[in-house]
């Protein structure tokens, strides 16, 4: 299946799905709503006068907040990927169900941060070693795009099976990766190059940012963006599974 047909496939599953998917990320949307305008909330209640005590409740109550809201923004993906791959739809929010497998997902997610430090760290040398040189953004964009096609194919094929509880073998993946790469990698230019290009242009062009209507429609945008894009990664990890089989 080509990358468009995998593409407009998601997109028709969100669209007969709606509800579902809606109720998937409702907690994860009121959060990244509550947690992006904390500055507002926090300079609204300090014009409130209130007692000492109240304040700080309901700075703990918005640090609690924040912490859910995290662990929300990655089991999404779990949740994402059984739905799709496993028409799993029990206890999307639950905390202690599925605790170990959204632990290991964030623990591979670390991982994945360890290959970015070393990737920006690399950039660091070259900054000192190329100052202001065409060579620096050379060197950025060829690590880059390493990265993104020949390491994400099968390190993210390696995340639908986490996320449905079976054991992984980088090795293996890797060897029987090679039908996935391009595709992978278009998905991640189509969905996430552009949803970063436009968060960075309104970040820069806009103040808007502290308020509860940005921030609630950077919340759908961000939650729509990943189902696409977790979506159209879960089911191309079952296409990849039946065609090794």
């Amino acid at each position: 299946m080509k990358t468009t047909e995998i593409i407009i496939a998601q997109f028709k599953h969100i669209n007969s799905n709606f509800k579902e998917y809606f109720k998937m990320a409702f907690p994860l949307i009121v959060g990244i709503t509550i947690v992006g305008s904390d500055d507002t909330i926090l300079d609204y209640i300090e014009s409130l006068t209130l007692p000492p005590s109240i304040g700080i409740f309901i700075g703990i109550f918005l640090v609690l907040i924040a912490v859910y809201t995290l662990y929300l923004f990655f089991r999404n993906y779990i949740n994402l990927h059984r739905f799709i791959i496993l028409q799993d739809t029990s206890n999307y929010h639950s905390p202690l169900k599925k605790f170990k497998v959204t632990l290991f997902y964030i623990l591979y997610l670390l991982l994945a941060f360890f290959f970015l430090m070393l990737v920006l760290f690399s950039c660091q040398i070259l900054n000192e070693l190329f100052p202001n040189s065409i060579i620096f953004q050379f060197g950025i964009g060829i690590m880059l795009l390493f990265l993104m096609v020949f390491i994400y194919p099968f390190y993210g094929l390696a995340l639908p099976q986490i996320a449905i509880g079976k054991k992984i073998s980088l090795r293996k993946i890797f060897k029987e990766s090679k039908g996935t790469k391009e595709t992978l990698f278009y998905q991640f230019l189509i969905f996430y190059v552009p949803l970063w290009f436009i968060e960075k242009i309104f970040e820069q062009q806009t103040n808007l940012n502290q308020t509860y209507l940005y921030n609630f429609i950077y919340a759908l945008l961000s939650v729509y963006a990943t189902a696409m894009f977790v979506g159209c990664l879960s089911r191309t990890y079952v296409l990849w599974k039946e065609s090794i089989n």
